[in-house]
């Protein structure tokens, strides 16, 4: 059995405290580990360090994040170069081994049916960047030959089922159906998302794929997937 380990929008230090205290000797036991992001809040990069020294008490191995919104884009190379012991992944692929499986893991911020007024008004053409990011996490997808175990991590959800607990007319700013589309058609066997807090339905499939809301704010514990 392998067992990943997941997580997203603890926005250190908004949840730290909550964070630590869930924690618990099970996490050793894990194969991997997977940040949805949103780690941290509004772009304090430092406090990183603190959701990476509670993990490291009890988790040794490989970290993969995405970046979330509050990882904002000025920000990645400098999140990459203070924190080399996390893989970062921003629309491209990680390939790595569990056990006797060759894993791909694809990362993304993912995209919005509707983009935010914020993100309106300082990203130029974010309609046209969330299209292309569509294209090219399912062109990601597709290209799966050899590969025995195929994983999707999203900060924003991927699909209406893990919303559900959301306010309805939330929904376009949480997720876009064109990503529930993409996992229908390529079919990756598992699917991690974070972004929507307040859901109340946190994992369901899409044909074969299994889907998971991993906010902390919503389960309150890191969650723990057997494979």
């Amino acid at each position: 059995m392998t067992l990943i380990a997941a997580v997203s929008d603890v926005h250190a230090p908004i949840y730290l405290s909550k964070f630590s205290s869930s924690i618990s000797l099970r996490l050793s036991s894990a194969n991997l580990m997977l940040f949805a992001g949103d780690m941290i809040y509004k772009g304090n990069i430092g406090t990183l360090s603190s959701v990476l020294n509670i993990i490291r008490k009890v988790y040794k191995g490989t970290i993969v994040s995405t970046f979330g919104n509050e990882e904002f884009d000025e920000l990645h190379e400098r999140l990459k170069q203070k924190y080399e012991e996390v893989v970062w992944l921003m629309d491209d692929a990680f390939y790595t081994t569990l056990g006797n499986k060759k894993v791909m893991i694809v990362g993304t911020r993912g995209s919005l049916q509707k983009p935010t007024n914020w993100q309106r008004e300082r990203i130029k053409n974010i309609e046209q960047i969330y299209a292309d990011r569509v294209k090219k996490i399912r062109e990601l997808l597709m290209n799966k030959s050899g590969v025995d175990l195929v994983l999707l991590l999203s900060h924003y959800a991927t699909c209406r089922e893990t919303v559900f607990g959301e306010e309805e007319s939330a929904y376009p700013y949480l997720m876009d159906p064109r990503m529930e589309e993409v996992i229908s058609l390529t079919q990756p066997d598992i699917v991690i998302h974070g972004h929507a807090h307040n859901a109340i339905k946190l994992s369901c499939k899409v044909g074969k794929t299994l889907v998971y809301n991993v906010a902390f704010p919503a389960r309150k514990a890191i969650t723990m997937i057997e494979v």
